[in-house]
């Protein structure tokens, strides 16, 4: 189960604006943190992030509006603070997301129109240890099998990029581009049944 293992993790370490942009860009720095994994809500993208900042840090970045304009693109509240349109010009994608299930600190379930034909099922889990966060990322790959060498690494971008805005830095130091070489590594674990 994800919030079991999420608890169960051990290490930690400091981002400093994710390693200094991911040591100025070297791609061999960029690979994957992720994989396809079958889990309790099944095939899933799933990629972790070890963060120096607190659960309730981090939480505020996930489930504010303000805050995740910092670090995913325009992000603006609908009628409804649980309704969001988040728009990221950089990844050409553009999502309406409603808060389908909520337990701040610690587990954030989204439903997310891609608006490419696809309702997605994201999933956050945050577990503390030592005052830090083991943040757990999970996307369901239901409906986009095929997609997933496409797919993920938006995901390992976007979620570098929330670690450069808790640290402080800027998020255009990393780049989609940045990100070609886990295509061969998502696609290949996408056939793997």
């Amino acid at each position: 189960m994800s919030e079991k293992r999420a608890s169960q993790r051990k290490g930690g370490g400091t981002s400093v604006a994710l390693a200094d942009a991911r040591d100025a860009l070297d791609v061999e720095n960029f690979e994957p943190t992720g994989d396809i994994e079958e889990t309790d809500n099944g095939r899933q993208i799933v990629i972790s992030r070890e963060l120096p900042q607190a659960p309730q840090v981090v939480w505020g970045y996930l489930a504010d509006a303000a805050r995740i304009s910092r670090w995913f693109g325009h992000c603006h509240t609908m009628d409804n603070p649980s309704h969001m349109t988040m728009v990221s010009e950089d990844i050409e994608s553009s999502y309406d997301v409603t808060i389908a299930e909520s337990m701040p600190p610690h587990y954030l379930h989204l439903d997310v129109n891609d608006h490419q034909g696809h309702d997605l099922k994201l999933r956050f889990y945050l577990a503390e240890e030592n005052g830090q966060t083991y943040l757990e990322f999970h996307h369901s790959v239901e409906g986009v099998e095929d997609q997933l060498g496409l797919i993920a690494p938006k995901w390992e971008l976007i979620l570098d990029r929330l670690e450069i805005a808790l640290d402080g830095g800027n998020i255009n130091d990393v780049r989609l581009a940045n990100y070609s070489s886990q295509i061969e590594h998502y696609s290949g674990a996408a056939t793997l049944r």
